[in-house]
């Protein structure tokens, strides 16, 4: 996976990869809010409008979150297309 982050809370040329279907994420959107002890990160694809939401401990670092939320973003994206929802 490779990113080039902005400084806007957005990373452009970011592509993942799963063994059967190829997503590539070109913009994603994050948004990081504390609830509690742990931390909210909303990742959202503005070209397929789909977000997705999960929830981390305050410890994990920044990145790692952003990793977690794109995996999990790319994996909603694959489910939609399987399904035909999306393109």
């Amino acid at each position: 996976m490779t990113e080039t982050p902005a400084s806007d809370g957005r990373e452009k040329g970011v592509r993942t990869t799963g063994r059967r279907d190829h997503v590539e994420l070109k913009e994603v959107l994050f948004e990081f809010r504390r609830v509690g002890k742990a931390i909210r990160v909303a990742a959202i694809d503005p070209i397929t409008n789909t977000e997705v939401i999960m929830v981390g401990a305050l410890g994990y670092g920044r990145e790692l979150l952003k990793r977690l939320a794109m995996r999990k973003l790319a994996y909603v994206i694959r489910k939609k297309r399987r399904r035909g929802m999306i393109r």
